[in-house]
């Protein structure tokens, strides 16, 4: 290898790690949670697909009611607590779930495009048990009226459709008398190509695999250059 190619060699090499490095840090920051686990607070029970550990807003509710907003990633999440719901001060945690973890949530030509866990906390403790008065929950997007809005029961490790829940304007609405964990899913039909979610365009698979694109460069190109030379045939 003469010095003019050793430098391309390693010019080359370092700018498609560095590229790589950088996209991958950007992908794992941008998918990374705060960490807040059911032992802290939410409702969410271990094992529930997508993990639901991301916080997206907390905020406390009183008596005479009143509404916790959140978003995530573009989709704006709003659970209206009505007065005399709760007769003390009531904090409301909303989370993000993993919508790659969840997947088709058992529903043949489905993709989760969003998902979020709406818990209750009276006192620091969940709320165990039927809300005395029902929540209203909106979570406008982009959806279509062929969407469906599907809850977890963690008691047959299932996801079921939500009763009552509707789709209109792009956006999903319907009540809860409990801590759930939602999905909401799409046709796959619908999907944005390379990313994770049919409505938002996470592009977690994007830059992962451009990722792997610029890896997979890099180890060809060094291939390339690296293998040793044939001696010509006299």
């Amino acid at each position: 290898m003469n010095e003019v190619t050793r430098r391309i060699f390693q010019v080359g090499a370092a700018v498609g790690v560095a590229t790589a490095a950088s996209v991958l840090g950007s992908a794992t920051a941008f998918a990374a949670g705060s960490g807040y686990t059911p032992s802290s607070g939410t409702g969410t029970p271990a094992g529930v697909p997508g993990g639901f550990t991301s916080v997206l807003t907390t905020a406390t509710v009183q008596p005479s009611g009143g509404t916790v907003t959140g978003s995530d990633n573009g989709d704006t999440v709003t659970v209206t607590v009505p007065a005399g719901a709760f007769t003390q001060p009531a904090q409301v945690v909303l989370t993000a779930g993993d919508v790659a973890q969840i997947g088709s949530a058992g529903q043949a030509g489905k993709q989760t495009v969003v998902a979020v866990g709406i818990s209750v906390l009276v006192n620091n403790t969940t709320f165990t048990g039927t809300f005395p008065k029902p929540i209203t929950v909106t979570i406008a997007g982009n959806f279509a009226t062929g969407d469906e809005v599907v809850v977890y029961n963690p008691s047959t490790s299932s996801w079921s459709p939500v009763p009552g829940a509707t789709i209109a304007n792009g956006t999903a609405t319907f009540s809860i008398t409990s801590d759930p964990d939602i999905a909401v899913l799409a046709s796959t039909s619908s999907a944005v190509t390379g990313a994770t979610s049919a409505s938002t365009g996470k592009p977690f698979l994007l830059e992962g695999g451009a990722a792997a694109a610029l890896v997979l460069g890099g180890t060809l190109f060094a291939f390339r250059f690296r293998r040793p030379r044939q001696p010509r045939q006299a």
